[in-house]
């Protein structure tokens, strides 16, 4: 009897196995989907780094792929893969646009990033006398490139930074 008990016992709980992996198998696209949202999701609570988005993107795409190919490894597989290619593009698409240069491939940061911006004159500017100058709402201690003297208001633009010191000219 107590045998047959710990069989019975043993079958419910094969039963349960089944059905729960039955279950899974018939949902797993949707539970890749889920999971991609997820993602999405929680890199809203992250530094810009977008890693969880290529997880993410990962995720969804294998949804799709979860719609014919059953095979568990196989979808984990493509998700860990397609992952990895969607990282890659998406650091290669942030670095390529972020402070780019129009004339060249480099970098500009910070005050290199200045040059060709322009800006309102707030204190008179002269040779013998530096002025204020505001650029991107920040205000810098400028002087003219030429000869000339930029009463306020003027709108003038960066040509130059030279120590902490922009040199303008007039638009």
């Amino acid at each position: 009897m107590i045998l047959d008990l710990i069989l019975a016992a043993n079958f419910s709980a094969d039963a349960a196995v089944s059905t729960a992996m039955n279950v899974l198998t018939l949902y797993r696209p949707h539970l890749w989907f889920v999971a991609g949202l997820a993602f999405f999701a929680f890199e809203l609570f992250t530094p810009g780094q977008f890693f969880f988005v290529a997880i993410g993107i990962g995720a969804m795409l294998t949804s799709l792929l979860a719609l014919w190919a059953g095979n568990v490894v196989t979808q984990c597989t493509f998700a860990l893969v397609a992952s990895f290619i969607s990282f890659i593009m998406i650091r290669r698409a942030l670095v390529r646009n972020q402070f780019s240069s129009s004339d060249s491939g480099e970098s500009k940061s910070n005050f290199e990033a200045l040059v060709g911006e322009t800006g309102a004159v707030e204190e008179r500017i002269s040779l013998s006398s530096p002025g204020l100058v505001k650029v991107r709402g920040e205000l810098w201690s400028a002087l003219p490139i030429d000869d000339r003297s930029y009463e306020k208001n003027t709108i003038v633009v960066v040509v130059e930074v030279s120590g902490n010191r922009v040199l303008v000219k007039t638009k």
